[in-house]
């Protein structure tokens, strides 16, 4: 049986469950810092309300406005082994694609493999150096392989943490809804988001008390009622859009008999619209900010 210290049992817990990092102070949820107190997407329960920590991109970010995940990047997926892994290893080293890396720009993410050889495992990064595009990369896994890799066939995708580089969801969102900031996060700070409990979230046209709301189509950063209309094909209201006429019991055409006319459906994909951000609980008009019980997690 192998046995471990207090010290090595805490740095296996930071590691595992994303705890505060030895050695840093703790960061309330309305602070930000220049400093990475807490491993990204650490949570912090607070009653009945729940928060990641992340970092803020290249934009400040405003509290109270819905925010997103970093797009991942379409270079970085069908990536090479450099040589064939047995399951047990935990450094692999992968050609990057076409665009550079900075030093653990993707710790905290994962590395899974997206076909071939080893395919459907996820493994969480714990740090790799920089790379520049198209060279190769060496990532240490949190956990070692499961399944070996073959270099002759196996392929590799790189994603970063969802709460690193987060920035105010576009209008539709493109990536993974991650929260709302309770404090303003400027540019290429640390802070807290919001994922559970009642928020301030900015309002986008009309909502209803306990309805829910999704993230607006429109309005970058902001929740808008859930229920979509949706056409799937239209019936015909004249003479020239129904059918042909049918004889009546006399032999006559009657104008108010018509075969059916068919009409083609059409099928809209809302599922970026239906994503549930959560339930009003004190309804606030246009732009201004209303309450929401936040569901993200």
């Amino acid at each position: 049986m192998t046995h471990f210290t207090r010290n090595q049992f805490q740095a296996a817990l930071e590691t595992i469950l994303g705890e505060r990092r030895s050695g840093r102070p703790d960061q309330q949820i309305y602070q930000v810092d220049t400093i990475q107190n807490f491993e990204l997407s650490a949570k912090k329960i607070i009653g009945d309300s729940i928060y990641r920590y992340g970092l803020g991109g290249a934009v400040d970010i405003a509290p109270g406005v819905l925010c997103q995940a970093p797009v991942p990047a379409a270079v970085h997926h069908d990536l090479v082994p450099s040589a064939s892994y047995a399951a047990s290893v935990r450094l692999v080293e992968l050609t990057i694609g076409a665009a550079n890396i900075a030093a653990n720009e993707y710790a905290g993410g994962h590395l899974h493999v997206n076909d071939g050889t080893g395919q459907g495992q996820v493994k969480k990064i714990l740090s790799h150096p920089a790379a520049l595009s198209g060279a190769t990369c060496v990532f240490t896994l949190v956990d070692p392989l499961t399944t070996a890799l073959d270099v002759a066939n196996s392929l590799c995708a790189i994603t970063r943490n969802s709460y690193n580089q987060a920035i105010i969801h576009p209008s539709p969102p493109t990536a993974k809804l991650i929260g709302v900031p309770v404090a303003a996060i400027a540019a290429q700070l640390f802070g807290w988001f919001q994922t559970r409990g009642p928020a301030a979230v900015l309002t986008q046209g009309t909502l209803y008390i306990y309805q829910q709301v999704r993230p607006s189509a429109t309005v970058d950063g902001a929740v808008a009622h859930a229920i979509q209309q949706i056409s799937t094909g239209a019936t015909g209201v004249s003479a020239a859009e129904n059918g042909a006429l049918v004889n009546d019991s006399a032999g006559a055409e009657n104008a108010n008999l018509r075969i059916p006319k068919t009409v083609a459906s059409t099928t809209y994909d809302i599922g970026s619209l239906q994503t549930i951000v959560g339930r009003v609980m004190r309804v606030e008009v246009d732009t201004d900010y209303s309450l929401i019980d936040l569901a993200l997690e």
